[in-house]
């Protein structure tokens, strides 16, 4: 999401495109040009038709053998077959995730956000997680920068329910109207998340945020999480290299 223009682009269940991420981003910026014959821009694309479009912008493909890491197979094979013989999806504490998240600000003071996933292990053919979906995986405003603060947020966790609570746009609401960030993500991940009442029936309510703010010459990034662990990095484009904490 493009924080000057508050213009968004996504895109889900597709193959062979080396860096999807580079299709919603093309998505994004195509909306603000003419079309022919007056038809809208797309914002979100999926399938077959996200496919085409990516080979139209002349987008990378590759074989979407060279798509899959060791890793990732090894995993799947793992809780695949715990499924099969038990029935249940039951992950252990080493279970990694693939949701990568990113926030930033440019020397113009303007901020968007983006984020990419391969989806939770086992998903459905054809699920879309939060990433690709408006409000929830992303949000970025910095439309008004010199009258109000600007925010930018990307999450993490269980997509279905980031969704369901379009936990990024409330996230950015409470930061952006709070005299203090940390205070606005608390009261977002509590009041909107883990009390939602779209989650009133779910037990283990996973998210986590990582979130930008500009209030006039004070630049803040705070984060969170319900999750057991969430890693992160940051850096200014005066660093050598970015402070990572696990």
């Amino acid at each position: 999401m493009n924080g000057k223009t508050l213009l968004y682009g996504g895109c889900g269940a597709v193959k062979r495109i080396k860096n999807p991420i580079e299709l919603a981003y093309s998505l994004c910026k195509n909306q603000t040009k003419d079309n022919t014959l007056g038809l809208i821009p797309p914002s979100l694309l999926v399938g077959p038709g996200a496919h085409s479009y990516a080979k139209k912008m002349g987008l990378k493909m590759v074989k979407n053998a060279t798509l899959i890491s060791k890793t990732s197979e090894k995993q799947h094979k793992k809780f695949l077959k715990i499924y099969e013989e038990c029935g249940i999806m039951n992950t252990d504490d080493d279970t990694s995730f693939d949701t990568v998240g990113a926030v930033c600000m440019d020397q113009n003071g303007d901020f968007a956000a983006a984020c990419s996933s391969g989806g939770i292990l086992l998903k459905w053919p054809g699920r879309l997680g939060q990433g690709a979906l408006y409000a929830s995986g992303t949000w970025a405003d910095s439309f008004d920068k010199e009258n109000e603060p600007s925010v930018a947020v990307c999450t993490s966790g269980v997509g279905e329910y980031l969704v369901r609570t379009q936990l990024a746009k409330e996230i950015a609401v409470d930061v952006k109207n709070n005299y203090c960030p940390t205070m606005g993500l608390h009261n977002s991940i509590t009041e909107k998340f883990i009390k939602s009442i779209f989650l009133r029936n779910v037990e283990e309510k996973l998210c986590g945020a990582l979130v930008l703010r500009r209030n006039g010459s004070e630049v803040s990034l705070t984060w969170g999480q319900s999750t057991k662990t969430m890693s992160l990095g940051y850096m200014r484009t005066d660093n050598k290299k970015p402070t990572v904490r696990y």
